[in-house]
């Protein structure tokens, strides 16, 4: 019996995908919209990451990693400035 691959197919695809449009994201939004003076090096998900919002950069945001850590940790704290979806929101799909 074959062990189980940790990812798909289809999601070593999109990560391809995702790797292009991060980088250049990041190169458009070099500084973290949190922390202004930081540089960016994550994106932060604003909707999640489920099915198409993993590429949508409509909900994308450019956030350095102590950012992406505080709105991780602080989630009404970044719903109230925008840098998360509101509650029900969360893991909506972008319309075609």
């Amino acid at each position: 019996m074959g062990r189980i691959p940790p990812m798909s197919a289809k999601r070593r695809e999109e990560m391809k995908i995702y790797g292009k449009k991060r980088k250049a994201f990041l190169a458009k939004n070099p500084k973290c919209a949190v922390y202004p003076r930081r540089k960016a090096t994550d994106i932060h998900h604003m909707r999640g990451r489920a099915g198409k919002l993993f590429l949508c950069e409509d909900y994308w945001l450019a956030v350095s990693r102590e950012a992406h850590i505080k709105i991780g940790q602080e989630p009404q704290w970044a719903r109230d400035n925008g840098y998360l979806c509101a509650k029900g929101e969360w893991g909506k799909q972008p319309e075609d």
